[in-house]
């Protein structure tokens, strides 16, 4: 540190330094004499290499009593402090989840910036009060349990608006030493929805596996059975009985088309692909889809853009076809229209059908698609696995819409590209 007293001993302090004269240095020493009350303050010193310098200054009978300390050294490392805090903030606020450092009152005391954004300002908030708008703790408080057990934990937590969180949160301490919980929370919505199709997906796998392996099989004998039913039906002796045999092979035709439809699932099925106008093929059955209307006394409504040819198979797309159809004319009541739409979004030609039934319960709207889930009485919950599978073979979606005015289903088919 400098000897101050050797360079201005017996000198006029502006004299000696006259560059102070318009510092914080005049206004403060000038305030002291004014006041007559001491002031300290810190301030980058003019005296030697521009170091800083905590300042006392004192009034006395004589004028001022000044102290200088050099504080060069704490200054650089609160800067150096500085710099790594906000590396800090911003390592924190590049991180795709929210987080949160909650003390033990569960009072929140930092967020990063999606945290912020989200929820909005802190205000020294309790965590329950600023996330989830309670005014009392969660019953079930797993940031309690990190307190309480100083050690790691992970939950999900489901959202009103459908959304999933996965979060950590792990014990922590501050920097004086007191107990801390660091928070991450992540959005793993899209996430649980990929596992959630790739369940489906594996569950229409091994229903396709067992069907290739097993239906055939099942197949021969009940041909078998059937055609001595209907041999025997034809013998005198058992004409009495006729209404039973029949009613015998009208079950063991129910169970082959059960089991066609089960064939349908197989992923390994072979499928003859051709560039062909989907429209066409409606137009094809459009005499069938008619007639199963007017039996229900309901109208279909057709409204078909130009589209280009893609590849499709001609028997499964039917099949496809009628099922969506069918299932559409079943839940709407007597003198409705079902519309089915054909056109182009983007490089995907569209298949939609949308009918005016009470739309599908939220309850078992994950459900959709599953193999032998149905919600109708004689239902083989078949039909739309069926469809799922048929879509798969030609690369194409199912989603749907669904609400209080009917659901629209729709197939999406990707554009070849001809080369």
């Amino acid at each position: 540190m400098f000897k101050i007293e050797e360079i201005c001993t017996g000198q006029n302090f502006w004299h000696v330094f006259p560059n102070a004269e318009k510092s914080v240095f005049y206004n403060n020493y000038n305030k002291v004499m004014r006041e007559k009350a001491p002031l300290h303050f810190e301030t980058q010193g003019i005296y030697v290499d521009k170091r800083w310098v905590e300042v006392h200054a004192y009034p006395s009978q004589d004028g001022l009593s000044i102290y200088f300390h050099d504080i060069t050294e704490r200054k650089q490392m609160e800067e150096r402090l500085k710099i790594e805090q906000q590396r800090l903030n911003y390592l924190l606020d590049s991180l795709p989840g929210n987080v949160a450092l909650i003390s033990p009152d569960y009072t929140i005391k930092y967020t990063n910036s999606n945290h912020l954004l989200k929820y909005g300002n802190l205000n020294n908030k309790t965590c329950y009060n600023y996330v989830f708008d309670r005014h009392e703790r969660c019953e079930k408080c797993n940031i309690d349990q990190v307190f309480k057990e100083r050690k790691n934990h992970y939950w999900e937590i489901s959202k009103p608006d459908d959304q999933i969180f996965a979060v950590y949160a792990s014990p922590f301490c501050d920097i004086d030493g007191s107990p801390m919980a660091v928070k991450i929370s992540f959005n793993i919505t899209s996430v649980k929805e990929t596992e959630n199709e790739i369940k489906r997906l594996s569950k229409l796998n091994l229903i396709g596996e067992m069907a290739a392996g097993i239906a055939h099989e099942i197949r021969n004998p009940m041909t078998t059975v059937k055609g001595f039913l209907q041999f025997l039906v034809q013998k005198e002796r058992y004409h009495q009985d006729k209404e039973y045999f029949n009613l015998m092979i009208e079950e063991l035709d129910r169970a082959n088309s059960i089991i066609t439809e089960f064939l349908s699932l197989a992923k390994d099925k072979l499928v003859e692909l051709k560039m062909l106008d989907l429209n066409s093929i409606i137009k094809a059955i459009f005499p069938l889809i008619h007639s199963d209307a007017l039996l229900k006394d309901n109208y279909i409504n057709l409204d078909m853009e130009e589209i280009p040819k893609i590849l499709l198979d001609t028997k499964e797309i039917r099949q496809l076809i009628l099922n969506i159809v069918r299932n559409g004319l079943e839940v709407m009541t007597a003198g409705e229209y079902l519309t089915i739409k054909t056109y182009v979004d983007g490089n995907e030609v569209v298949f939609s059908v949308r009918d005016r039934g009470k739309g599908i319960p939220t309850n078992i709207v994950d459900k959709i698609g599953t193999p032998f889930f149905t919600t109708k009485d004689n239902g083989t919950g078949l039909g739309l696995a069926t469809c799922y599978s048929i879509a798969n073979r030609h690369k194409a979606t199912i989603d749907f819409e669904t609400g209080s005015e009917g659901t629209t289903f729709y197939v999406r088919f990707k554009v070849s590209v001809q080369k």
